[in-house]
């Protein structure tokens, strides 16, 4: 049956970011051209994933199933595979080591739920999906999967923003277009699609998407969140016109201090069913394919992860009772309400999904108080089990704790250190090269800056680094210095405007005669050339009265 080139990107699109909203979906699975029956209807997450009862990997794919109820977690064997999930988790262990599931395992009508690719192809079987028919096809006598290309025909693009790509070069030009690379579609006979990245610093997801989509209708556009290259991350759709096999959709993801935007584009123009397959296919490789290397911790929502709760007194059978209820939300956006009923699902930026994700509570989170919004009624939780009246944490312990999301992903050999460079909260600088000072200190030249933004939200500002290890990044009176033999520029963060702003800079430059010229700048504005090294001076020597900043190894 002939698809639509419209209802196939927009299964690309969905293929490549995870909601984690999940509901019915009436679809079919066929396996070797026999329809799947069970008691329990497959679950397809809202962007495409398609999650099945353990029965169905069971009968019909011909594995053996154990579950062990006391730490969640299925054993699916089959020949001489061995795949392991646990509830929740979106890992999943095969013979090889790891890989990350799109969606994880999870109980739904309780049975347990289980991701059909991520198994299928595990156990070599090719899937397909019929985004019109709503029908998952798997062929168990198949050991290739759609995404698999030759060997000779899989290249590999990596930016010098520090991500990658794969693609098929018998299918797929790359063009660089000035600050983004355009993978292009050449088989014209399957119509026209194009891929194109995009790396815009200093600037979030919401803001890139929606300066992307300015001037179009909103009520032709679609948002929806979920992960893409294991980050939260935005996706928006723009409706096509009607009968229009056109397609157009953005993800966006925070990375290192910006966004990574992926944008798709697709037109109408397949003479068969051939050619509009592999359309897709070679659209949802490139999408799938994308990689972050040293991607560092996001931290758009880095305040949102902890225990809230609150107590209060009510009567139950006449008589009063201390009553606590408990609010949960992890650095997976795993989420679980303990309130009336225990309730498990997930959260979002605006809102936690329960019941099976049919259920929406809108949250607001200022400080350490989370808002929830209770059929109708805005309930204050407090985080950490902190009491209403408690006195207020330091700036060093409530830094500390808004930061530990970062600090605590730091890999093997990355280092931390707070200064104080901005008017209320300590920043949080992180690297991966520090040296022995000569106080006996871990020094470095280098760093990224970690700050509050004017609604208390956790900032990405950027990198620093000076120019050799005799000039170490140093602190004092709310700012930062990095120098260098002859330049010195100082920084703080200006919470009120959400800024990471050059107080001042000075540096010289030397002409082919060794002639120097003096420049000097300051509030942000471009260094303009200085009668003399007076303020190069000046800043050089509060430069040398400043304290050195010390870190500390990550564990």
């Amino acid at each position: 049956m002939k698809r639509k080139i419209f209802a196939v990107a927009g299964a690309v699109m969905a293929s490549a970011v995870i909601s984690v909203c999940v509901s019915a979906a009436n679809i079919s699975i066929v396996i070797d051209n026999n329809t799947v029956e069970s008691d329990v209807e497959p679950q397809i997450t809202a962007e495409g994933r398609t999650i099945v009862p353990l029965r169905v990997i069971s009968e019909e794919l011909g594995a053996k199933v154990d579950w062990d109820a006391e730490t969640k977690t299925v054993t699916v064997e089959k020949a001489d595979s061995t795949l392991k999930l646990t509830i929740g988790d979106r890992k999943m262990s095969t013979n090889d080591g790891e890989i990350q599931l799109d969606s994880p395992a999870q109980i739904v009508n309780d049975r347990t739920m289980v991701p059909l690719r991520a198994i299928s192809e595990s156990f070599g079987c090719k899937v397909d999906w019929d985004g019109e028919t709503k029908t998952v096809i798997i062929d168990t006598a198949s050991e290739e999967t759609p995404e698999e290309v030759s060997e000779t025909s899989e290249k590999t693009y990596k930016s010098d923003d520090g991500w990658s790509i794969k693609y098929d070069s018998s299918l797929v030009d790359v063009k660089e277009n000035g600050d983004s690379v355009d993978l292009v579609y050449t088989d014209e006979t399957a119509g026209d699609a194009k891929v194109t990245l995009s790396y815009i610093k200093g600037k979030m997801p919401q803001d890139v998407l929606d300066e992307k989509t300015a001037g179009t209708d909103s009520k032709k556009l679609t948002d929806r969140e979920g992960f893409f290259a294991d980050s939260w991350a935005f996706t928006r759709e723009i409706e096509a016109e009607a009968g229009s096999d056109d397609y157009s959709g953005f993800i966006a993801t925070e990375y290192n201090g910006g966004t990574l935007l992926v944008q798709i584009e697709s037109h109408g123009g397949a003479e068969s069913d051939e050619n509009d397959t592999t359309l897709s296919d070679v659209i949802a490789n490139i999408v799938d394919s994308v990689a972050l290397e040293n991607a560092q911790t996001q931290t758009q929502f880095a305040n949102v992860p902890g225990v809230y709760t609150r107590t209060y007194t009510d009567k139950i059978d006449g008589k009063e009772a201390e009553i606590t209820e408990t609010v949960t939300l992890d650095e997976e956006h795993y989420a679980k309400l303990s309130f009336q009923d225990e309730m498990e699902g997930a959260w979002r930026s605006g809102d936690i999904l329960v019941n099976n994700y049919e259920t929406a509570y809108e949250y607001k989170i200022s400080g350490d108080k989370l808002s929830l919004n209770i059929d109708g009624e805005w309930v204050e939780f407090t985080k950490e089990g902190k009491k209403a009246g408690e006195e207020k944490p330091s700036v060093v312990e409530k830094d500390a704790a808004a930061y530990d999301a970062v600090i605590s992903k730091l890999k093997k050999g990355e280092s931390y250190a707070f200064a104080d460079i901005d008017s209320e909260n300590d920043a949080l600088l992180t690297t991966d090269y520090t040296y022995d000072n000569l106080d006996g200190n871990r020094a470095s030249i280098k760093a990224t800056v970690y700050g509050f933004d004017k609604n208390g939200s956790l900032v990405n500002y950027g990198d620093v680094e000076s120019s050799g290890t005799a000039y170490p990044l140093s602190a004092k009176d709310g700012y930062l210095y990095v120098a260098g033999k002859i330049n010195v520029t100082k920084y703080y963060i200006d919470e009120s405007k959400s800024e990471f702003v050059k107080a001042e800079e000075a540096y010289g430059k030397f002409d082919k005669d060794g002639n120097v010229t003096y420049y000097y700048g300051k509030d942000g504005k471009e260094a303009k050339e200085a009668k003399d090294d007076t303020e190069l001076t000046r800043l050089f020597d509060e430069y040398m009265n400043a304290v050195i900043i010390s870190f500390t190894e990550a564990e």
